[in-house]
């Protein structure tokens, strides 16, 4: 397939994946008009991920070298527990599956490598037992996991990151994960979907994330910017030029073409050689002068958001 056809055939493929009524007036699909309060679910408790994993321990002191334990899939585990001495097994059809996915928290996080019993054990950190761990880990240096916000650095919130309720700190800066809005820095607000208590802090500025134009300064509004690529795939707009959209008439000038605001400059989306400026010609997608017609697939692949 040469270069031209492939822009044709990405094209196509945005189109139908995402239901667009029609794709050659720019017309993406439902954008987020409503100013309606969030629905927000209760967050489950923090989930025993760890039981699985059926982590064993020869018992008593470690000797002068702990066994390696492996799995086909690694990892390559030697430890030892003060308190349960070598680990000696795991069942690895529990630890594979886990990492085929991305499962949290992992077997590695669920044994852990500095192992504790109680606060006093991390030297004022705090010792954070996931549920169905044998013992815990000191939070800051050695679990990226936390069952409450003491388990977190000062100014840190302790936030559910999946929806089984896994949760995990964090700092509350423009683009990270928050369930309401005191998880947020001053000045931010947590954008949070419909039914979801999985959001991120937003300053609400243009291009910053949003799940509807509530989250947005005032006249801004909210679009999709990733929905092929992103866990949180909407931005707020202000309508300037790559700004993103749903319309023509979201953006101040030119036309809406692949959800972002276009032109007709250089490198701005097209689907037709008018979409672009006089001497500019619509080449894979892309407006571009005669010295780039020439961009190859991987190259295009890395422009396309």
């Amino acid at each position: 397939m040469n270069d031209e056809s492939f822009g044709s055939v990405r094209w196509a493929a945005l189109c139908a994946a995402l239901a667009v009524a029609a794709c050659g007036g720019r017309t993406v699909g439902a954008d987020s008009r409503g100013d309606h309060p969030p629905s927000t679910p209760d967050i489950p408790s923090f989930p025993d991920l760890c039981s699985r994993y059926q982590i064993r321990h020869a018992g008593g002191g470690c000797g002068a070298s702990c066994p390696y334990v492996t799995c086909p899939c690694g990892p390559v585990l030697q430890v030892c527990s003060p308190a349960l001495g070598c680990l000696t097994s795991v069942d690895c059809d529990a630890v594979c599956a886990a990492q085929q996915v991305g499962s949290l928290p992992s077997a590695t996080d669920c044994i852990g490598y500095s192992t504790c019993n109680g606060d006093a054990d991390c030297g004022g950190e705090a010792c954070v037992l996931l549920p169905g761990a044998a013992q815990g880990a000191c939070s800051l240096a050695f679990s990226p996991y936390c069952l409450d916000d003491g388990d977190c650095a000062p100014g840190s919130r302790c936030v559910a990151v999946t929806a089984d309720g896994v949760r995990q700190c964090s700092t509350g800066a423009s683009d990270t994960a928050c369930n309401g809005p005191a998880q947020c820095e001053a000045g931010l607000a947590c954008a949070l979907p419909d039914g979801s208590f999985l959001g991120a802090c937003t300053a609400g500025e243009n291009l910053a994330v949003c799940a509807r134009d509530a989250d947005c300064a005032p006249g801004l509004r909210c679009f999709p910017y990733e929905p092929m690529s992103s866990s949180f795939p909407n931005r707020c707009s202000d309508g300037s030029d790559q700004a993103p959209c749903a319309h023509d008439a979201d953006c101040r000038q030119g036309k809406c073409i692949l959800f972002r605001c276009s032109a007709g400059r250089a490198y701005d989306g097209c689907v037709a050689d008018a979409d672009c400026l006089p001497g500019l010609s619509c080449v894979q997608l892309y407006c571009r002068d005669g010295t780039h017609r020439a961009l190859g697939r991987h190259q295009l692949e890395g422009r396309v958001g």
